[in-house]
């Protein structure tokens, strides 16, 4: 079985950490995910960030968001979902933390909370 190619979404001024943890658990052998692609920081020129990034996004299968307490507010994270909806590329959001209070990002998919199970079985 092939993998499905994800491009993980999360705030990289924030979510580092998450993202890593993120990271290690598509590494598994058993995870049917493999991530072709993930944020960065927005760099002079945004043009060059853009495009590199839509390549990127225009890759996957799905947009996958690690969401924290800053994710809705993240410029890049919102660029990217801008991105991949008009990409028409599905998106979930994924809640990193526990007992953290977060805004869903609108038109970013559904809200699940982080369980390895409930995401193999959404996509």
């Amino acid at each position: 079985m092939s993998k499905r190619k994800i491009f993980v979404s999360y705030d990289t001024a924030k979510d580092e950490r998450l993202k890593e943890v993120f990271a290690k658990i598509l590494e598994r052998p058993d995870s049917p995910f493999v991530a072709a692609g993930y944020s960065t920081p927005i760099t002079e020129p945004v043009r060059t960030w853009e495009y590199n990034t839509g390549k990127a996004i225009q890759g996957c299968e799905i947009v996958i968001i690690l969401t924290g307490p800053t994710t809705a507010q993240a410029p890049g994270v919102l660029k990217e979902v801008e991105m991949a909806f008009d990409e028409e590329i599905p998106m979930i959001q994924v809640l990193g933390y526990k007992n953290i209070k977060v805004n869903p990002i609108r038109r970013a998919g559904q809200l699940i909370p982080w369980s390895w199970e409930t995401l193999k079985n959404m996509v």
